[in-house]
C-alpha cells in the first residue's frame, strides 16, 4: 500500500491539482474528492487516466489500482504510500 500520492506523486514533481485535471483529464474537483476522501468508489477509467498522467511504471500502476480494492473509508492521499518513506528505521 502507498501514501501521500498527493504529495509524492504530483506535488512533488512540481504539479498543481489543476495540472494535474489538465494532464489526466479528470476535473480538479474529482482529484480533490479522491484526496479528501469523497469519492471512495472512483471509476476504473478515472484511475487509469490518472495513472497515465502520473506517468506510473506497470508495477507502480499495479499497486495504484490494486489500493482502491482496500477498504474504503480513507482519502487518496493515506491510500498510496512512497514504499522507501513507510519502512521503519529501527
Amino acid at each position: 500500500m502507498w501514501c501521500c500520492w498527493t504529495d509524492r506523486r504530483y506535488l512533488g514533481r512540481g504539479q498543481t491539482q489543476g495540472q494535474l485535471s489538465t494532464a489526466s483529464g479528470v476535473s480538479v474537483r474529482t482529484i480533490r474528492g479522491l484526496e479528501r476522501g469523497e469519492i471512495l468508489t472512483p471509476q476504473l477509467a478515472t484511475l487509469q487516466q490518472l495513472a497515465l498522467a502520473l506517468r506510473l511504471g506497470p508495477q507502480a500502476q499495479a499497486e495504484f489500482m490494486h489500493a482502491w480494492s482496500t477498504p474504503r473509508g480513507v482519502g487518496l492521499d493515506q491510500l498510496l504510500v512512497d514504499p522507501s518513506s513507510s519502512r521503519s528505521s529501527s
